[in-house]
């Protein structure tokens, strides 16, 4: 499941870095979207939020959380924010380690990554959280991950 979730992500951000290499006349305007990410109430650092389109296509927008649980997104450039428009969030840190498998299958990777916050929040459709970005609000948005 970690290997489809992280595969995700990794198609959106090259969708993103395609996208960066649009002319910046062609782009959707972005407005600036920040906020905080917490597990329990407590700041998580290292985090990937994700905001997916509601309804595709669309131009979905990333961020890391920093030591106090903050991100700002970006579409096509860094902390460009978001196109206007309602968003499915998703919320992972991960972990990088040895695969066990590898040492008895040479198919295997060496290396796996390990989701160290609840899986439901990886999935766009599971995690509960969305997100209504607006030209001219504050666009700031908090996700406490409960469980």
């Amino acid at each position: 499941m970690y290997r489809i979730v992280f595969a995700f992500q990794v198609v959106i951000c090259s969708t993103l870095v395609v996208g960066c290499s649009r002319a910046k006349s062609n782009r959707p305007e972005t407005v600036p979207v920040s906020g905080i990410v917490t597990h329990k109430g407590e700041p998580i650092e290292g985090a990937t939020i994700m905001f997916f389109p509601k309804v595709p296509p669309g131009n979905g927008a990333g961020g890391l959380t920093d030591s106090s649980g903050g991100y700002r997104l970006t579409t096509f450039e860094s902390a460009d924010g978001a196109v206007p428009g309602e968003y499915l969030v998703t919320v992972m840190k991960t972990r990088v380690e040895a695969n066990p498998k590898a040492k008895h299958d040479p198919n295997e990777p060496p290396e796996h990554h390990v989701n160290l916050l609840p899986e439901r929040y990886t999935k766009p459709q599971g995690s509960g959280f969305t997100a209504e970005i607006k030209k001219g609000d504050a666009n700031q948005f908090t996700f406490d991950l409960k469980d």
